[in-house]
Parts: structure tokens; C-alpha cells; sequence
């Protein structure tokens, strides 16, 4: 457990945890007046984050590690990169993850990434993670309200989605697409699902806009072409 929590896990997680849920509250109250379902969204995301705390726990303390603990050791690797050499972390990170001399590039100091060129699916979550992991000051749960803040992003869409179908259903549609226990659970915090879940409901949303409703808008064009490029990777 040492080896993926800090201090910064202690002190650092309430201040994050306080300004997420301060600008989710301000947003929601910004759009509550003419979208009601709106009344939703703060809670929804108190859930996500709640599911990827409980998604941390249960593998640190019980199973003493897996997916989710490496892929935050290989982006914390990869951040500490960028520290020491930020021309090896860029080839690194955006270039080519297997080349011949790329485990040249780290050292104690930095620590060994887990998941690199030998999976390659593994690796593009990494890609993903990195960013968000230095907005996260290399702290596990810091980074992982950051993930679920980003990834409930997908959830949202796809709850509006359907809601644009079935306006009068906006409890019920919530707890399909918001509260639904195991999403919560295995689509909250660090893991590939998070990602992949997030990424059908914006791949949804933007595909139902686009071919659905007839809104030939350039945005959901490049959604629709992004999210098929990275369920590619």
C-alpha cells in the first residue's frame, strides 16, 4: 500500500474532493432553470466518485494491488518523467512507448511502468491517465477524483441522450445510466472501463445528434471519429 499512497493522499484528496463537487454544484445551478434534470448531476457525481474511492480501497486493502494500482504506478512513472528528461517524456508518452531504448528512460527515481509496450490496450489507458495524473499531484485518490469527474462526463451524455427520447422518464433514466451499482463500482475510478464506459456515451450522444436528429454540427462529427479511433486502441 506504501508504494501507491503519500501523505498527499491525506492532505490533498479533501481539498480536491471540496472543488470538484464546488464547480459541479455551480454548473448544475447554471443549467437547473431550463434543464431540471439537472437536479441530478451533483449526486451523480458524488456517487461516481464515492464508487471510485470504494473501487481503490477494495484493491489496496484486499487485494493488495491490480489493474487499477498499475496503471497508476506506470502514469506516476511517466510523470516523474517529465520531471527529469521532458524530451523522453514526450517520445515516451505521445511517440514510441516500445522502442529500443525506451526502458533507458527510467530509474529508481522514477519508478518502472507497469503497463508499456507489451500491452498495448493497457498502455493507451495510460496515455489518457498521464494527464490527468499530473493534475492530480501523482496522489492516487487526487487522480482518481479527477477520473471519475471526467469519465461521469460519458454517463451524463448518455443519460441526456436518452432523456431527449423519453423526457418524462428522469428519475428512472437516471438510475439506468447514473446509479446503477456495478458501474458505479468497476466504471468509477482508474481502470479501463471507466474510460471505455465514458466513451460509449459520448460516442452515443454524438451519434444519435448527428445521424438521428439530423445536426450535421462539426463537433459531433469529430466526437463520432474519436471515440471510433480510440475503441480501436
Amino acid at each position: 500500500m506504501q508504494d501507491y499512497l503519500s501523505i498527499y493522499d491525506l492532505l490533498l484528496t479533501p481539498i480536491y474532493l471540496g472543488v470538484v463537487l464546488f464547480l459541479a454544484k455551480i454548473y448544475e445551478k447554471s443549467k437547473i432553470a431550463e434543464h431540471p434534470e439537472y437536479k441530478y448531476f451533483t449526486k451523480g457525481l458524488m456517487i461516481k466518485i464515492l464508487g471510485a474511492f470504494a473501487l481503490g480501497c477494495v484493491y489496496m486493502f484486499y487485494y493488495s494491488g491490480g489493474d487499477t494500482t498499475n496503471y497508476f504506478q506506470s502514469a506516476r512513472a511517466y510523470v516523474n518523467l517529465a520531471f527529469y528528461n521532458w524530451d523522453d517524456f514526450i517520445e515516451g508518452w505521445l511517440g514510441n512507448p516500445g522502442g529500443v531504448n525506451a526502458w533507458n528512460y527510467f530509474n529508481e527515481d522514477t519508478g518502472i511502468p507497469v503497463y508499456f509496450h507489451r500491452d498495448h490496450h493497457a498502455f493507451w489507458v495510460v496515455r489518457l491517465l498521464i494527464p490527468i495524473e499530473f493534475i492530480g499531484a501523482n496522489s492516487y485518490f487526487c487522480t482518481s477524483i479527477l477520473v471519475a469527474f471526467v469519465t461521469y462526463t460519458g454517463a451524463w451524455k448518455l443519460y441526456q441522450t436518452f432523456l431527449h427520447q423519453f423526457p418524462s422518464l428522469k428519475k428512472e433514466l437516471a438510475i439506468a445510466c447514473i446509479y446503477i451499482p456495478s458501474c458505479v463500482f468497476w466504471g468509477s475510478g482508474i481502470m479501463k472501463d471507466s474510460f471505455t464506459l465514458a466513451a460509449v456515451g459520448w460516442y452515443t450522444y454524438a451519434f444519435y445528434h448527428f445521424f438521428i436528429q439530423k445536426n450535421f454540427n462539426l463537433k459531433f462529427a469529430l466526437f463520432i471519429y474519436f471515440f471510433i479511433y480510440y475503441s480501436r486502441n
